[in-house]
């Protein structure tokens, strides 16, 4: 039984809330995206175990939480992780999709797979279930509430509604739900392969899409024309490497690397893309045609699962230098990590940088880059350093998809940790900070919920990796454009 101390101290915060509240207009605090208060009960919230069993299949209904993003009837962020871009808002997508938590998004894994959803605890609750696709990633805040939670499109959530009554659901806040797997149909649509801009003679990238059934893929091979021995001897197969303790590190010491500056640690690295280039030219943190251009200047690299951190490890630099091969030149080189490299030999150790072919050849001795990107999985050492952009500013790119209601943000040139562990923004008119989830990579977003447009300029408020805290005030001015960029004056 709790103390009359603790009730005491419950009140007070109570009061304390509601002061708080009090002396902030309510167009702002009503955009507050904080939990809702939800019924814990057995009936209304699926176990993890159950919320795995219908993520992979089966007839059941399970429970979860859903809330929307974007327009209010538009598709969502008209893009999204999965990099179906454009195509969101057409056939045979047709804006019907969601962004998944992580137990459905899955790194990735998730994206395709289709779900029935319907609610029924709202006065506005049709009960009959919608179809979406999963298109997007939402790897934090309310998506991470329940076991699993979609944030679908403003077209698919009012989809639930009865007639009329879709902008009275939308105005919600987060809603229970139901869901179930099921299989997609797409009314024999064909199998897309969309080749990405990057791709060049010795690095192939293809989006994958509208696959029936499933939806989701597991794993993708190709074969190469006239197979023979020189085809499979291409093959990505791990190469046989020293176990030795001092050449590969502890994952306790990756994850200590990764989350601050100090010594060298031991890890892995491969080259992606052209030779000469920037490896995928953009990437899973959003910075697109950016990766190649100052002051990334393709000096960047694809990270593993503990670098990449679900998006948060973008932008974060590191050190890299080989000593283990007669090409390299023993001299560090400096990356960014602007993209994600979730399996195959990117998890072979605990810390993997998949390099663009230029930072990859940078660590050779003259003459010998070439030689050096022949060499395969390449021990490394590295650690984390502070970024250094020779005064670039930080830059604010708002998201194509955005709109009055909907604002999504592609943040990058942070000088120092590089990297964000969370973003606030404030509206023109308001004396209080809001937080922005992370959408996807280096982007964060914002929705209206009250059906107001959002109020700009707008002030951002940055906070690092190791917590350091910088406000850049009106970073996007009253009347801005989706798609443009706009520059701070200060830096960290």
């Amino acid at each position: 039984m709790a103390s009359p101390s603790t009730f005491r101290f419950a009140a007070l915060v109570a009061v304390l809330s509601i002061l708080s509240l009090l002396a902030v207009p309510a167009s702002c605090y009503e955009n507050l995206e904080e939990p809702a208060a939800m019924d814990d009960s057995r009936h209304n919230y699926t176990t993890r175990r159950q919320m795995w069993a219908a993520a992979r299949g089966g007839s059941g209904w399970s429970y979860g939480g859903a809330t929307w993003y974007g327009s209010p009837y538009g598709a969502g962020s008209d893009g999204g992780a999965c990099g179906y871009q454009g195509a969101v808002s057409q056939r045979p997508f047709s804006s019907m999709i969601a962004a998944g938590g992580n137990s459905l998004f899955k790194n990735g894994r998730g994206c395709g797979a289709c779900y029935q959803i319907k609610c029924t605890g709202n006065r506005a609750c049709s009960g009959r279930p919608v179809t979406v696709t999963i298109t997007d990633s939402c790897p934090d805040g309310t998506c991470q509430v329940e076991a699993a939670h979609f944030d679908m499109s403003g077209t698919a959530f009012g989809a639930m509604a009865n007639r009329g009554m879709a902008d009275r659901l939308r105005s919600a806040g987060i809603l229970k739900i139901q869901y179930k797997r099921v299989p997609c149909k797409y009314n024999g649509a064909r199998i897309a392969f969309k080749v990405d801009p990057g791709s060049n003679p010795y690095y192939l990238a293809v989006l994958i899409a509208y696959q029936e059934g499933d939806g989701d893929l597991s794993a993708v091979h190709i074969m190469e024309s006239g197979f023979h021995a020189s085809c499979y001897e291409e093959r990505e197969e791990p190469t046989v490497m020293d176990e030795s303790r001092q050449n590969y590190t502890t994952r306790r010491q990756a994850w200590a690397a990764a989350r601050g500056y100090g010594d060298w640690s031991y890890g892995g690295a491969t080259w992606y893309g052209s030779p000469y280039g920037a490896g995928s030219d953009g990437g899973a943190c959003g910075y697109q045609g950016a990766v190649s251009q100052r002051p990334f200047s393709s000096m960047i690299a694809a990270g593993g699962n503990s670098l990449f951190k679900n998006g948060r490890g973008c932008g974060a630099c590191y050190q890299i230098k080989c000593t283990g091969n007669r090409a390299c030149s023993g001299r560090p080189v400096t990356i960014t990590i602007t993209d994600s490299c979730p399996g195959g030999t990117c998890q072979v150790e605990a810390a993997h940088f998949d390099m663009s072919g230029t930072a990859f050849g940078a660590m050779a001795n003259r003459g010998m880059a070439d030689r050096l990107r022949s060499a395969g999985i390449l021990k490394i050492q590295y650690k984390r350093v502070p970024c250094k952009y020779n005064g670039a500013r930080i830059a604010f790119k708002v998201d194509p998809g955005s709109n009055p209601y909907y604002l999504a943000v592609l943040i990058a040139y942070q000088e120092g940790d590089g990297d964000l562990s969370s973003v606030h923004i404030m509206e023109s008119g308001c004396k209080s900070w809001t937080p922005m989830q992370q959408s996807w990579g280096a982007v964060w977003r914002l929705n209206s919920n009250t059906g107001k447009p959002l109020r700009a300029p707008f002030s951002v408020r940055l906070t690092s990796g190791s917590g350091k805290v910088l406000v850049v005030k009106n970073a996007i001015p009253a009347g801005w454009n989706a798609g443009k960029t706009y520059q701070s004056a200060t830096n960290y």
